[in-house]
């Protein structure tokens, strides 16, 4: 049967979401008192008679394992592992034997397990199964024989017919994490050597990873002798996983293998811009990321001579062109895990207006991993010429750290930077910041809290509903102002909601939603606050997470990692982190213009 549910609820958005004037015009429960559940039968439907498989014998459940209805099997399986009966044993074992439906002989193998009668002969019968499901279930249920496995297991697990299919070779990849044996990393390099679907590779490549407690940095040294002279990109895209798995794990000796294959110091345009040069320079990278998670740095791990030669490389690619190639960027990157008094001469230098502004993000991303007080006054200093997406990126690593945040307090003291710039949740910040000369040179920067409610600035713009806009001028709007944060077809960043959903809620509400970010906030768009113990502090939204780390994410497509254990504080804002006051020097009109960009895109 197939059940359908009708829901009769005339308004389903929140009363929060919708502005005054349109609730007084609506009932907002109408509805709540209707509503039907159907259920969808086949003509001349009969109620099949309820099995009852508690009453059902040893072999009358063996049997069921075979059954076409997933719930009579799960079920079946279920009461065998409750029964724990040593009779059931020789009806598996023949049911593994003879069943003519691989999800029986699944079934099979896994109720031998759960009644502790499987033994490693039963685990290669199933290696040797047709059904790549019931191998793919034999190679798991293989991992307790895998620390003393015989030399006739191993030669079933590492035999060609476990990498013909890819629900094998996944599981297969999955489960040689449980052995120590020195062939299991060439059985790892042919794995993922075979995959030729890129849906396959990814969930492939993941089990890989999760592989390597040991040797992450010897398949590393064999996946880059074997790697073929044409690459597919996702190939390399595993390799830099590599590196920055090996990076967090701060192993010396692995450290080294990736070094080797580093960026040399070249003056040659050839070789500066080939395949090669793009992949040693995004392992430097990589490295480097991985490094920062384990707390330390490229610069801190490696060897002098290797350090020299990476510097070397990355510097005469950044002098030798104006261009923002991707090799280019990538040795942006790599400067930014060298020292500022190293790099600092180089890549502030870039923040120019004859620089692509890709470059120029790039060289501020690099720059968020410097300590350096005179970071911020050359952040300052150029603040005129930062377009609007680049002063988002330059506020987030601003205040960052209380050195350069004393800095964007000058120059904001100095008038060089306006306080409408700022979110609502970095105002809060910064009036409420744990450095008390901060917070009073704050107090001297923002002035006082404006008295002024935001309801009094949706009044003063409600004009603009009945303005006739023009979409060219709100889209220069747009760009200026919000595409740092939001998305519209295939401009600006996802970081707040993507403005094609809310036009659903009409003019108004989306008028109401601009000039007052904080009425309503989706839980899922809530600024959070993280201090770490190495004195960065962190204003963004919540992103993905796991149980070592989260990600928050930032103005400008920036995501940031951080390591839970070098968390020291985290804390909800309870605030958008879209910012009040972006109404500042704009008139009814010009909110016309943004309400016709986004409504009529």
């Amino acid at each position: 049967a197939l059940y359908l549910c009708d829901m009769y609820r005339e308004v389903i958005e929140h009363p929060w979401s919708l502005p005054d004037s349109l609730k007084k015009h609506l009932d907002l429960n109408s509805g709540n008192d209707r509503g039907r559940i159907y259920r969808l039968v086949p003509e001349r439907f009969q109620q099949p008679k309820q099995p009852r498989l508690s009453q059902a014998t040893i072999n009358e459940l063996v049997k069921t394992l075979e059954h076409p209805n997933g719930w009579h099997r799960d079920t079946a399986a279920r009461l065998l592992y409750e029964r724990q009966d040593p009779s059931a044993v020789p009806p598996l074992k023949r049911s593994l034997g003879r069943s003519k439906w691989p999800l029986g002989r699944l079934h099979a193998l896994g109720a031998l397990d759960g009644l502790g009668a499987l033994a490693e002969p039963t685990v290669r019968q199933g290696l040797e199964d047709p059904s790549p499901l019931v191998r793919a279930q034999a190679v798991k249920l293989s991992e307790r024989f895998l620390a003393n496995s015989s030399t006739a297991l191993w030669a079933k697990l590492s035999g060609p017919t476990m990498r013909l299919d890819p629900m094998v070779r996944y599981q297969l990849a999955f489960s040689l994490g449980e052995t120590r044996r020195a062939e299991r990393l060439q059985l790892l390099v042919d794995i993922l050597r075979m995959t030729t679907s890129s849906t396959d590779s990814s969930w492939i490549q993941v089990a890989a990873l999760s592989s390597l407690s040991e040797g992450a940095g010897e398949l590393f040294a064999k996946l880059v002798a074997s790697r073929p002279t044409d690459p597919h990109p996702r190939d390399e895209e595993f390799l830099l996983e590599l590196a920055r798995l090996i990076g967090a794990r701060n192993k010396p000796a692995e450290i080294a293998q990736v070094l080797h294959y580093a960026p040399r110091s070249t003056t040659d345009d050839s070789n500066a811009t080939s395949d090669n040069s793009f992949l040693d320079l995004a392992l430097a990278r990589a490295l480097g990321e991985g490094l920062r998670l384990a707390g330390t740095s490229l610069a801190q791990a490696g060897r002098p001579e290797d350090l020299k030669s990476i510097f070397g490389g990355a510097r005469w690619l950044v002098q030798s062109s104006a261009s923002a190639s991707t090799n280019r960027l990538q040795a942006i990157a790599v400067l930014g895990q060298f020292s500022y008094p190293e790099a600092g001469a180089l890549l502030i230098p870039l923040l120019d207006s004859r620089q692509p502004q890709a470059v120029q993000l790039a060289a501020l991303h690099s720059c968020e991993r410097f300590t350096s007080p005179e970071l911020g006054a050359q952040l300052t200093k150029r603040w005129s010429a930062l377009t609007p997406a680049l002063r988002a990126e330059a506020l987030n690593l601003l205040l960052k750290r209380p050195e350069q945040t004393a800095a964007l307090l000058t120059a904001m003291n100095q008038g060089l930077v306006r306080p409408s710039e700022l979110s609502a949740s970095q105002i809060n910040f910064l009036r409420t910041h744990r450095d008390p000369k901060l917070r009073e040179q704050a107090g001297l920067a923002l002035g006082a809290p404006p008295n002024s409610s935001r309801q009094e600035v949706v009044q003063a713009f409600l004009p603009a509903l009945t303005l006739a806009g023009e979409g060219s001028r709100g889209r220069k709007l747009y760009l200026e102002r919000c595409s740092s944060c939001h998305r519209l077809g295939n401009e600006g960043h996802a970081l707040g909601p993507d403005l094609a959903t809310v036009k659903a809620g009409g003019r108004e509400k989306l008028l109401v939603n601009i000039l007052d970010p904080n009425r309503e906030v989706n839980s899922n768009y809530i600024s959070y606050l993280v201090e770490t113990k190495d004195g960065e502090t962190l204003t963004g939204i919540l992103g993905s997470e796991s149980a070592t780390s989260l990600a928050l994410r930032q103005a400008g497509g920036v995501e940031t990692p951080v390591l839970r254990s070098n968390i020291a504080s985290l804390q909800s804002l309870g605030q958008s982190l879209m910012p009040e006051g972006l109404e500042a020097g704009l008139n009814p009109q010009d909110l016309a213009d943004l309400l016709e960009f986004i409504l009529k895109f």
